[in-house]
């Protein structure tokens, strides 16, 4: 038993033995420079739109739909010749390892069309530098949303309802149409009661607590009312003095 106790110890001070070797020899001046450098390193989307519009005639009728297709344009920016970036993320093992010659003038970008998911992608910043290669520099996270087909609905056209949003980053949770138009109507009646809540506090309030509520309004205009009164009071004094003395 003391013999396997004493193997896995060997075993674990193997592997944790070469990232030692390597923490240590980073220079520390050459690992602040690479710090300042990955911390320009940022990470961005951009949604494009690729949607196509069907006409279909029903009878005499003439009726367009949509049929939505959106990707979305992933960059990563100021990569530099002593950095690279390993790219992974929530949905699938894919990791991608992007160096300085794979970008253009520092920025990599690449598309990603599976528009009806949310991905959680993690950047992970390392050194080119061989003594510094395992040193972890930076980590970005970055929420790329989904779209969300409800908001299509003629009732979401003119609504911010929260289950109108044409791209989020929380899953919605609805399990079909019913379910949908259940939770807007909740949502709008919740909100109405809300607001039906806010507008009797405010109006069933006296004078003295509406005051007491918005001191910091009342007093500015308090003061600022004050000051012109003075500076016209001077003006005023000034004027007076200058015709007294005229004659």
């Amino acid at each position: 038993m003391k013999h396997l106790i004493n193997f896995y110890v060997f075993v674990c001070f193997m592997c944790i033995c070469p990232s030692i070797v390597f923490a240590s020899n980073c220079p520390k001046d050459v690992s602040r420079d690479l710090t300042k450098e990955a911390y320009y390193i940022k990470s961005n989307y951009e949604i494009i739109d690729n949607s196509t519009y069907k006409e279909i005639k029903i009878g005499e009728d003439k009726t367009t739909f949509k049929i939505p297709r959106y990707e979305f344009n992933i960059s990563i920016y100021n990569i530099t010749k002593n950095l690279y970036v390993i790219i992974k993320n929530d949905v699938d093992s894919s990791v991608k390892t992007i160096h300085y010659s794979d970008t253009v003038d520092g920025t990599y970008s690449f598309l990603d069309a599976n528009f009806g998911q949310i991905y959680k992608y993690v950047m992970e910043i390392y050194p080119e530098v061989n003594d510094c290669a395992n040193k972890k520099l930076k980590t970005i996270k970055l929420v790329r949303p989904m779209y969300n087909a409800y908001s299509e609905y003629a009732y979401c056209k003119r609504s911010s309802n929260y289950y109108c949003q044409k791209f989020t980053k929380n899953k919605l949770n609805l399990k079909g149409n019913k379910d949908f138009l259940s939770k807007i109507k909740v949502n709008n009646d919740r909100r109405s009661e809300e607001i039906k809540k806010e507008t009797k506090k405010e109006t069933g309030k006296s004078l003295i607590e509406i005051i007491i509520d918005n001191w910091q309004m009342y007093l500015g205009i308090f003061t600022g009312s004050i000051i012109v009164s003075i500076v016209l009071l001077v003006l005023i004094r000034k004027r007076r003095n200058k015709k007294e003395w005229d004659k």
